[in-house]
């Protein structure tokens, strides 16, 4: 049996530990200090007339806040996987009021999936909304995951404004990149299609061991 920390898989394994306390510890400081000031300036200032506009911002700051918190890991990725993917879907939807439609095949495969695999699929689809919510000026986004034998899929698609893929990339987009990086660090791969006034499309695709 190998000893805590002897060793490159459990190095890596305590730094991947390290980083989800912190991605939580963040996210409930976000949730009990900036988004409940927020939200009570939003409630003090609802009765003072002829400040509609900052009300308006003020507002949009709150919902971003809220999809800040949400997009840090919660409980259930590793028990409900699919729930969890659904929740976040769900809650995303709720907060930007982009439709969103959610399509699952291979239920059993997924739930099954090694817990990597599937924080791996959940933070791809969480830097995917949230470039939908900030950046596509979508009406809707239509999200599939489904596994087999073999491989796992993520497929998040929106029919927003689009944008030109090779100048993305090459001008070294973060998210764009983000995505490769992380197909490439679980043997997978990642293709992502889209141009000007056509919309997006992200596939992202991991070996299921």
């Amino acid at each position: 049996m190998e000893e805590l920390g002897e060793g490159p898989k459990s190095r890596e394994s305590l730094a991947g530990q390290v980083r989800q306390a912190e991605r939580h510890r963040l996210a409930l400081e976000l949730h009990d200090g900036p988004l409940q000031s927020l939200t009570r300036a939003f409630l003090q200032l609802g009765t003072t007339p002829g400040i509609e506009p900052a009300m308006e911002s003020l507002d949009q700051a709150v919902r971003e806040m809220r999809l800040l918190v949400q997009f840090g890991t919660p409980p259930g990725v590793a028990e409900d996987f699919v729930g969890t993917l659904e929740r976040l879907i769900k809650t995303t939807e709720d907060l930007s009021q982009i439709a969103m439609v959610f399509g699952v095949q291979g239920n059993e495969r997924l739930e099954s999936l090694p817990t990597e695999k599937k924080v791996a699929l959940y933070r791809v689809l969480q830097e995917a909304l949230s470039n939908v919510v900030r950046h596509s000026k979508a009406a809707e986004a239509v999200v599939r995951v489904e596994a087999d034998r073999s491989k796992a899929r993520l497929v998040v698609r929106d029919n927003g404004v689009g944008f030109d893929t090779a100048q993305s990339i090459q001008g070294g987009h973060f998210g764009l990149q983000g995505f490769k990086a992380r197909a490439e660090a679980e043997g997978g791969a990642c293709d992502i299609q889209s141009k000007p006034g056509a919309g997006t499309t992200i596939a992202f695709e991991i070996p299921y061991e």
